[in-house]
């Protein structure tokens, strides 16, 4: 994927984008300068405990609660496990080592802004 003019029709622009810039671009309601972004990423940051939370579902109480009540008929059950066999070539998924996601930047790092 690609930032360029019209890669979508006439007249449209595309954007690609990092999950934390489309949020601080949807607080803004515009694409923020650089000076911008680093601002609000860095103010971002010292909520980062709270903002950026690695999810496994596996632990997530209410996440294996509501999983649990889910009817998957016996063929399609079935169907997708021999999926998977053929897939990874085991029958049931590998345990991580460590389940903790990868440590994040303490501060956010800076990248290169192209012009168009």
């Amino acid at each position: 994927t690609r930032n360029f003019p019209n890669r979508l029709g006439q007249g449209a622009d595309v954007y690609l984008a990092s999950a934390e810039l489309a949020a601080i671009a949807a607080i803004m309601g515009k694409l923020p300068t650089p000076e911008e972004y680093f601002s609000m990423s860095f103010a971002l940051s010292s909520k980062k405990e709270s903002t950026y939370k690695y999810l496994n579902f596996d632990q997530v109480e209410s996440f294996v609660t509501s999983a649990k009540k889910v009817d998957i008929e016996p063929e399609t059950l079935a169907e997708a496990k021999k999926s998977y066999s053929a897939f990874i070539g085991s029958d049931s998924p590998p345990k991580r080592a460590d389940p903790s996601p990868p440590p994040r930047p303490a501060e956010p790092t800076k990248v290169g802004f192209g012009s168009r």
